[in-house]
C-alpha cells in the first residue's frame, strides 16, 4: 500500500524548531527530561490551564498539522497517556479516599485528543490507542486501514508521552523523555508529498521481529514515533522496518 505524508510536526522541551530537530537527528542535540510545555498562546487560558504537559504538546503539534482542516479522522496513541494526572488521582484516593470529578475528567486516556478537538473545533471521529512501546506501529496500522477502506481521505496521527512522576521513574531503567508528534497521512499521489510503500508482514510463532531496522536509528532508546522522525530527517536510509509483537511494518521511501 502506498501512503503520502503531507505534513508533520514534533515538539519536545528544548526541541521546538525544525533546526532543533535536525540537530537532534544528527546526534548534535539530545532530548531532555524537562517538564516544560509549549506556550499555546492561541488557546483560551481557561482551557489551557487544565491541560497537562502531554495535552499541551499534542495540541501544539496537532494544531500545526491540522491546517488546512482537510482531514476526516484523528488517531491518538500513547504509551502512558495522562500519567501525571492519574498518579495525582491515585495518590489522593489513597490518602483522602476521595477525588473530584473535575480532576477525573482530564485523566482519561483520550484527554489530549479531546483537547485538540475542542481547540480546532473538530467534529470528526477520533481514536485513542494504547500500544505499549509499539505505539507508532499500532497508530500507523490504524491510519493505513482507514485510508485503505476509503472511509476517509486524510488522517492525522498524534503520538506522545509526558514525563513520568518521580515515584514511577524510580521503577524504570530509562526515564521517559517528553515529546509529541503529529503526522498527516493521505493517499494523495498527485501533489509533491513524501511518499512511501507500506508492507505488513505477520511473524511466525517462534520468530520475534526486530523492533527497528536499521538498528542505527535506535541508538538512544528513542520511542518508536521518534525513530520515524529520525528516519525522515536523516534521509540516509530508504527503508525502515518497525516490529510489533507478532508482525512487522516495512516502509520504503519513494523518490
Amino acid at each position: 500500500m502506498r501512503l503520502c505524508l503531507e505534513k508533520w510536526s514534533s515538539w519536545a522541551p528544548g526541541c521546538e524548531t525544525p533546526e532543533d530537530w535536525q540537530a537532534w537527528a544528527d546526534s548534535k542535540k539530545e532530548l531532555s527530561l524537562a517538564r516544560d510545555s509549549p506556550a499555546l498562546l492561541f488557546v483560551d487560558p481557561m482551557i489551557r490551564r487544565r491541560m497537562s504537559q502531554l495535552s499541551k504538546m499534542i495540541v501544539q503539534v496537532g494544531y500545526e498539522v491540522a491546517q488546512p482542516a482537510d482531514f476526516q479522522r484523528l488517531i491518538f496513541a500513547s504509551s502512558y497517556g495522562e500519567v501525571q494526572q492519574q498518579y495525582r488521582i491515585s495518590k489522593k484516593l489513597i490518602e483522602e479516599s476521595e477525588v473530584s470529578p473535575a480532576a477525573f475528567s482530564v485523566s482519561v486516556f483520550n484527554t489530549p485528543v479531546a483537547h485538540l478537538s475542542i481547540v480546532i473545533d473538530c467534529k470528526h471521529p477520533a481514536s485513542a490507542i494504547f500500544g505499549g512501546q509499539d505505539i507508532f506501529f499500532a497508530a500507523l496500522l490504524e491510519a493505513a486501514s482507514v485510508l485503505h477502506d476509503n472511509s476517509c481521505k486524510k488522517v492525522i496521527v498524534l503520538l506522545g508521552d509526558e514525563c513520568l512522576p518521580d515515584e514511577y521513574n524510580e521503577l524504570t531503567e530509562n526515564p521517559v523523555k517528553p515529546y509529541a508528534c503529529a503526522f498527516k497521512f493521505s493517499r494523495d499521489y498527485e501533489n509533491n508529498h513524501i511518499q512511501f510503500d507500506l508492507d505488513y508482514q505477520n511473524s511466525s510463532e517462534d520468530q520475534v521481529p526486530d523492533r527497528y531496522s536499521p538498528s542505527s536509528l535506535d541508538n538512544s532508546n528513542n520511542p518508536s514515533p521518534l525513530i520515524f522522525v529520525k528516519w525522515l530527517l536523516q534521509k540516509a536510509e530508504s527503508s525502515l522496518t518497525i516490529g510489533g509483537s507478532n508482525a512487522t511494518l516495512h516502509l520504503e521511501r519513494l523518490p
